[in-house]
């Protein structure tokens, strides 16, 4: 089996020529696993020259979209044949996929949902401060700003009582009756203290 590959911008369009059986289904997926391993995050499969689709394709799939949107990634099949998409549908497997009807639509889906969509980063931080729920776009930075509110978020967190910062400097520094000060119970001259 023939696959075509055509890069537009940031996506890689795969374009499977003939049927995807058993046979031919290890080509799709060593390519995939190529495409995926060297940094794509955008992927389309075009079936336009695709007659027929069997599980061992679906299962190349399915395996491509994990690996997708584990990264953050995205994954659009387009100009499926009503054979082809029967195969979805019989799988149960519909909602599982973004399907449209032209490349032209998967390509415009992937590039607003990265528009859309806020950086791993971003959305990491968002997780770690509780603020998951609000959207952000990536802004620009600008040089001027004394301090971001994340930053100022995080002084905030690690300030807190029983925060590890706040609780291992209080710990580890005490000041003792006499005015010198111990760490972690043993005095400046390292006796140990009783």
């Amino acid at each position: 089996m023939e696959i075509k590959e055509i890069k537009h911008g940031n996506i890689v369009i795969l374009q499977p020529d003939g049927n995807i059986d058993m046979r031919s289904s290890t080509d799709l997926e060593r390519k995939v696993v190529e495409l995926l391993d060297g940094g794509t995050r955008r992927l389309i499969v075009d079936f336009g020259s695709t007659e027929h689709l069997t599980s061992a394709g679906i299962r190349v799939l399915v395996m491509a979209g994990k690996r997708l949107d584990a990264a953050d990634g995205g994954l659009v099949l387009c100009s499926l044949n009503e054979h082809v998409k029967s195969v979805f549908e019989v799988s149960g497997l519909t909602l599982y996929f973004r399907m449209v009807t032209s490349r032209e639509e998967a390509i415009a889906q992937l590039h607003s949902e990265s528009a859309d969509k806020p950086s791993r980063l971003i959305s990491m931080a968002m997780k770690l401060l509780g603020d998951e729920s609000r959207q952000l776009k990536p802004k620009k930075i600008t040089r001027d700003k004394r301090s971001s509110s994340l930053s100022s978020k995080v002084a905030e967190l690690l300030s807190r009582p029983g925060s590890p910062r706040s609780s291992s400097s209080v710990s580890r520094k005490k000041k003792r009756q006499d005015g010198t000060s111990s760490v972690a119970g043993r005095s400046k001259g390292g006796e140990t203290k009783s």
